[in-house]
């Protein structure tokens, strides 16, 4: 999704995210490995969030971008 879109910033959240620290250096990696052009220099953080506010935050682009286009 990040090659499609081209996201300025991507944050990692969700349900599975306590068992991130296990997998951060696998997901990075696989990240670095697939992503290009302007998903390559996207910046990953992590928030922990509950699911609404997440969900919301994809909501809001998702209707942004229908608006927009």
């Amino acid at each position: 999704m990040a090659n499609l879109v081209g996201p300025a910033h991507i944050v990692v959240s969700g349900e599975g995210l306590s068992a991130y620290d296990l997998f951060e250096p696998h997901i990075r990696a696989s990240f670095e490995r697939q992503a290009f052009g302007a998903a390559a220099q996207c910046p990953l953080s992590v928030r922990p969030l509950p699911f609404e506010e997440w969900a919301r935050g994809a909501a809001t682009v998702s209707i942004k971008a229908l608006v927009a286009a």
